[in-house]
């Protein structure tokens, strides 16, 4: 999978590379959601929850799985989920627009025939 993200196409090719096959979604998620971490600590200078939980609201960043922005209450707002479809053996995404690699392809009879 390719999110024309920062630093994503090389998280792809080392990730590969170390495990022999293709990092998934939720792969891409945690790994930008620890590195997101890291620099949470790094700003605040000490592990500290509080701290931690008052910087993210605050901060607005791009990374491997997409944009990083939450509100006051921690939802998150930035990151939008994606669709994937399996074309001609490629895992492609079809939506949203933004990362589209391809048009989705509907199956001709397949809901009629049910």
């Amino acid at each position: 999978m390719f999110f024309k993200t920062p630093g994503n196409a090389e998280f792809v090719k080392r990730y590969t590379a170390k495990f022999n096959e293709t990092p998934y979604y939720h792969t891409a998620a945690s790994y930008a959601a620890f590195r997101l971490l890291v620099e949470a600590v790094r700003s605040v200078g000490r592990l500290d929850r509080e701290a931690i939980r008052n910087w993210l609201p605050k901060t607005k960043t791009t990374r491997v799985f997409g944009e990083y922005e939450v509100s006051e209450t921690g939802a998150q707002i930035g990151t939008k989920s994606a669709m994937f479809q399996w074309q001609k053996g490629a895992k492609v995404i079809v939506w949203p627009e933004s990362l589209k690699m391809a048009e989705p392809i509907m199956p001709d009879d397949f809901w009629r025939k049910q």
